[in-house]
């Protein structure tokens, strides 16, 4: 009986022996990967499509996924990363420009102040070719505005008269206040004009009608200009 026991038990043992060498054995984990079960998955911020823009212009919305279940960067992407450009009509000052204090930057350079001519007319009473007093008053502010702006590049001179009496007459009055005019400026010129241009005519270019005294006292003139230009730098 006890011999039948014995035989009994070695066979079970046997068989159990049997199955446990039969049964496959799982691979061990890598180190990685131990305890990745228990650790949470890292989760990023990635956009929602392959990085092309909607119909309307705008970029796609962005979305939070983590490992393979983010979208990959493409070179859509990578070009809605670039720097936009700069908008049409500004021009880059250069690195650091912007940074420099206001009193360090260079100013914008000043548009060149164009001289404008200085032009005064002077009356004469009739048959006469001296200045009366307010006829001095004006060629003395002239001057003075002259020499201030420093417009002495050239300066023309015309005399004229009315039309009652003879031609050669009127020229040469026409003349001698012209001369008048230009004897007064001299000494108050410093600076005398490098051109200066008399010219005289008697019967010539009236400013009003010869009708009327008023008229008449219009054309017993003499028309002063100051240029900044150089006559001989003209084309």
């Amino acid at each position: 009986m006890r011999h039948s026991l014995c035989l009994a038990g070695c066979a079970a043992v046997a068989v159990i022996s049997a199955c446990a060498v039969l049964q496959p054995r799982s691979a061990p984990l890598p180190a990685s990967q131990v305890g990745a079960a228990s650790q949470p998955v890292p989760l990023r911020i990635a956009q929602a499509t392959d990085g092309a823009r909607t119909e309307s212009g705008r970029a796609p919305p962005y979305v939070l996924c983590s490992g393979d279940a983010c979208p990959r960067v493409t070179p859509k992407t990578l070009a809605l990363a670039s720097p936009a450009p700069t908008a049409a009509g500004k021009r880059d000052q250069g690195p650091g420009a912007a940074s420099l204090p206001p009193q360090e930057r260079t100013p914008p350079a000043a548009p060149a102040e164009r001289r404008a001519d200085i032009s005064l007319t002077v009356h004469f009473r009739f048959g006469a070719s001296d200045l009366s007093a307010r006829a001095k008053a004006l060629l003395d502010a002239a001057a003075g505005q002259a020499l201030d702006t420093a417009r002495t590049s050239r300066l023309r001179i015309v005399g004229r008269t009315d039309s009652i009496g003879p031609q050669a007459v009127n020229d040469a009055l026409a003349m001698a206040r012209a001369r008048a005019v230009r004897d007064y400026l001299r000494p108050r010129l410093p600076r005398w004009p490098a051109s200066v241009d008399i010219e005289a005519s008697g019967a010539c270019c009236y400013a009003a009608d010869n009708d009327t005294s008023e008229g008449r006292l219009s054309n017993r003139r003499v028309e002063i200009t100051w240029s900044a230009s150089d006559p001989e730098a003209a084309p």
